[in-house]
């Protein structure tokens, strides 16, 4: 990683902090520190945390020396070299250290790393300020810097820290409701002290909950209030909160200029966790996904200051956050490019009644002509599953008689229908169309869901699947559904983004994208469930090359084993994924359980 170079101000207060040009990481040093490492005024280095020295006046007392000597053997993915430096440091009990390190680095085809460190330290003590650890809770951190919060026990904690999926209850240490950026910046800076796991949600629409941390004792930090849209209509580059809800960017962006992204159809998701994990909708076929029309984005790293990533800042964090978003830092605003939003869109709708010989036969025709350039980019499609019927489903942006040119070869292969429905509209009412809820946050059900992303099924693969669809799901009691989008194919906008401008997004040559939904209304949900969905993707997965399939982390299943998430939501790029969090977060604060991990 190339160090950029920031002039940052003070991040406690109380000290007086002298400004200084710094690398990323602290402002007189801390982990990945290049800069200069000495203060003006008479002032010594404190360190605030692992990841931040800043500049403070500092007493004179006298001192003793110690000398420390360490050999370490890592496992890493890079070589490096490291020259001695001198780093005079003050701690909160007033010791200051004079560290002098010298690192040697050598990665073998074998993965080892050597690390030799000698360490000769000078010890100052003022008797007056002993060594302590963070006194107080921290609730008291947030409310010391005048961060917004969600008090535990009252009401609006309860209602905050409530998930989507009802099945996975968990409970924050802390819900801070930031209204600024320094408010964030500052909460971020309690969680390092308190050392607490750091977990932003947007519109918490996640299926594992993962906007609460996916498990107990996270800080929460919320984004909610931000949730500004603006459209430059100079430029036509958008600037948008992550606190935004899909159906109120949407209305703001055509209000303010006719403009659009492409996006999802529940117009209360919010769009910080949407856009930085994929954010496919019925616009996706034509106008990719949401995450590739994000150009710009702001992000609170671990260090409390802020990180401009985009193609040609920070570019390593821009790529990943396209795609892994979460496991970074906190987003705090984001720029896209914008679109005109079509006026002609032909809404469609054939339901079919099949039996198990005409759903294996129309998901073959489906696959041959997804796969083929008769497929127009202009059209997508979607096979609604339900218990009683299939739906064939999608929005073609243009007018009705190329639509009914493009979609007849498919619909021909299909049968008759059992009812269909037609309609040309405006960008507006082919989204509302679509709009499973209101404008608020989604209705929550206690659930389980899946996904899979495939290329092409095999003729073996496909039979197992319709099969299991008729003898097993239909069997089955409760109120499940099954997607299958036409995500990919040689006409798709999706795949025809490759390397680097494409981020970590790692299923561009998919073909199909299913999401399996299976929930219940009162109740908890069966623990026999659980076997019903992984059965369901298990007919594809245990007969199908792994290189064939994968998943998608916008329909997370939290029940996958730690050794399998990463490579199956991002595949080639979880390697890299990795490297790069071991750059900005290497301590793993931004966390959730199924989030990036470092090396």
């Amino acid at each position: 990683m190339k160090f950029r170079h920031l002039v940052v101000s003070s991040l406690v207060a109380g000290s007086t902090v002298y400004a200084q040009t710094q690398s990323l990481w602290g402002q007189c040093g801390g982990i990945g520190y290049t800069g200069a490492t000495q203060c003006a005024g008479g002032s010594a280095c404190s360190t605030l945390n692992a990841y931040y020295f800043q500049c403070v006046p500092q007493p004179t007392t006298s001192s003793t020396s110690t000398t420390t000597t360490a050999v370490t053997t890592t496992t890493t993915s890079r070589t490096t070299t490291t020259t001695t430096t001198t780093t005079p440091i003050t701690t909160t009990s007033s010791t200051t250290l004079s560290r002098t390190t010298t690192t040697t680095s050598t990665t073998t085809s074998s993965r080892t790393t050597t690390t030799t460190s000698t360490t000769s330290s000078t010890r100052t003590t003022t008797s007056s300020s002993p060594a302590t650890q963070p006194t107080g809770t921290i609730l008291d951190c947030l409310n010391s810097k005048s961060v917004p919060q969600a008090l535990p026990g009252s009401s609006s904690f309860t209602f905050e820290a409530r998930g989507f999926n009802l099945r996975l209850p968990f409970t924050p240490a802390a819900i801070a409701m930031p209204t600024t950026v320094p408010q964030v910046q500052a909460a971020v800076l309690c969680g390092v002290q308190y050392k607490l796991k750091i977990t932003a949600k947007a519109g918490g629409h996640s299926y594992a909950n993962h906007g609460i941390g996916g498990e107990n004792g996270h800080l929460m930090i919320n984004m909610k209030y931000f949730n500004s849209v603006t459209l430059d209509t100079t430029t036509n580059i958008a600037t948008i909160g992550p606190g935004a809800r899909l159906g109120n960017v949407a209305q703001a962006l055509y209000n303010q200029g006719k403009r659009a992204i492409s996006h999802g159809t529940c117009p209360g998701v919010g769009i910080g966790g949407h856009v930085l994990h994929g954010g496919y909708g019925y616009s996706s076929h034509t106008r990719g996904l949401a995450l590739d029309w994000l150009i710009e984005a702001q992000v609170v790293v671990i260090n409390g200051t802020i990180v401009t990533a985009s193609a040609t800042q920070n570019s390593d964090l821009f790529w990943a956050l396209r795609g892994a978003g979460g496991s970074y830092g906190i987003v705090v605003s984001m720029k896209f490019n914008t679109f005109p939003a079509p006026d002609s869109n032909v809404v469609y709708n054939y339901s079919y009644n099949w039996n198990q010989a005409q759903a294996r036969t129309s998901l073959e025709a489906l696959q041959a002509y997804a796969n083929s350039t008769q497929f127009p980019r202009e059209l997508n499609l979607r096979f609604w599953v339900g218990v009683y019927n299939v739906q064939v489903v999608g929005v073609y942006y243009g007018d009705r008689s190329t639509f009914d040119a493009a979609i007849s070869p498919l619909l021909s292969k299909f049968g008759t229908p059992a009812s269909s429905s037609v309609s040309v509209m405006n960008w507006l009412n082919s989204l509302n169309n679509y709009a499973y809820a209101t404008m608020s946050p989604p209705i929550d059900y206690d659930y389980f869901a899946k996904s899979l992303m495939t290329t092409q099924l095999s003729p073996a693969a496909m039979d197992a699947f319709v099969a299991y669809w008729f003898n097993t799901a239909k069997s089955v009691g409760r109120s499940w559904y099954m997607m299958i989008d036409l995500h990919g194919g040689p006409t798709s906008y999706i795949g025809s983004i490759t390397g680097d401008a494409g981020g970590a997004y790692a299923h561009r040559n998919a073909t199909f994208k299913y999401q399996f939904y299976d929930s219940v209304y009162s109740g908890s949900y069966p623990s026999d469930g659980f076997g019903f969905l992984n059965g369901w993707v298990n007919t594809v997965t245990s007969i199908s090359q792994n290189t064939t399939w994968g998943m998608y982390i916008n329909y997370a299943d939290p029940t996958l084993p730690s050794a399998e998430y990463g490579n199956d939501y991002w595949r080639v790029s979880y390697p890299r994924l990795r490297s790069i969090k071991s750059l900005y977060d290497p301590d793993d604060v931004f966390y959730n359980p199924q989030a990036v991990q470092p090396l």
